[in-house]
């Protein structure tokens, strides 16, 4: 009895087997049902006979009864063991449909990865051109007017440049490097604004071991100094930090707001643009981002849960 019990579950077994790790891979995915089937067919043909004929040679006690053997039972015994074969069959297309899928999804997450580390790597260098091109431009500036103060300035910028060569290659870092950064760029921006102009910064947060991903907030505070300053009028640039909840980081930046052409709107630009992409790769789901404007004053609101 022990025998005809687990004789048709070996054989399920290797049927199960050879499918899913050879027949199911290079016939049936492959779209060749027919060697599929037919070779199949062929393996359940000759378990069928096999387990038949060591039934016969060492279960049957004798040639009479072997004969006498009801032929009902026997075609019974065989449609069970058929339909016993077919289920493994099924079952090894199955679970081989299933991993195939998984390993697709495993290469596809993997395919988009690199693709967005790709993505992120280019906005980040974006970043640092178009920082060092208006930093530039402000030096320019100085030149002839208060070369003492270019001087200062191109010691500033050696500085922050140290920063964005060494310390941004991580993907993330420390909020006190960051807010580093920004103090010192703000220290560099003074030297060149000439008029009235009131700077105010609140960037000392506790928990600053919290990490972020680098150059987040300077798109927001260049914005801030190309676009609300007024050679002739009162201005002011005020920069803060602040945690709105425990892991929720909020950064304000408003500055004075006033009326400029179509080429020349705050908020525009390569800078926010670059961080818009960023923020949707690096904190999905996880920011908002907000942009305001009114007669005097222009916001910007950028809040990361970390």
């Amino acid at each position: 009895m022990l025998y005809r019990t687990w004789t048709p579950i070996v054989f399920s077994l290797v049927l199960f087997y050879v499918n899913y790790l050879w027949l199911v891979k290079s016939l049936f995915l492959k779209k060749n049902y027919v060697g599929f089937i037919g070779i199949n067919l062929l393996l359940i043909l000759l378990f069928i006979f096999s387990i038949e004929y060591f039934q016969e040679l060492f279960i049957e006690a004798s040639r009479k009864k072997r004969k006498g053997r009801n032929a009902s039972l026997q075609y019974y015994a065989i449609m069970r063991y058929s339909f016993t074969f077919i289920l493994s069959i099924v079952g090894s297309i199955a679970f081989r449909i299933i991993k195939q899928k998984q390993l697709q999804e495993i290469q596809r997450e993997k395919e988009q990865n690199e693709q967005l580390s790709a993505e992120l790597q280019h906005l980040k260098y974006q970043i640092q051109p178009h920082f060092f091109l208006n930093t530039l431009n402000n030096i320019y500036s100085l030149t002839d007017s208060a070369p003492e103060k270019a001087k200062t300035t191109i010691h500033g910028l050696s500085k922050l440049m140290r920063y964005l060569l060494y310390t941004t290659q991580s993907d993330q870092v420390t909020l006190e490097q960051e807010l580093n950064f920004i103090k010192k760029y703000i220290d560099l921006m003074k030297i060149r604004i000439a008029g009235d102009v009131e700077i105010t910064t609140n960037l000392e947060l506790d928990k600053s071991h919290h990490k972020v991903a680098p150059l987040l907030f300077i798109p927001l505070v260049e914005n801030a100094f190309k676009h609300g300053i007024s050679a002739t009028n009162k201005s002011f640039i005020h920069v803060e930090a602040k945690w709105e909840k425990e892991t929720i980081l909020l950064f304000i930046v408003s500055n004075s707001n006033y009326e400029k052409d179509e080429k020349d709107q705050a908020g525009s630009g390569i800078g926010i643009a670059n961080l818009k992409k960023r923020l949707e790769i690096l904190y999905p789901n996880s920011y908002e981002f907000q942009q305001t404007a009114d007669d005097n004053t222009f916001v910007s609101k950028l809040m990361i849960k970390l």
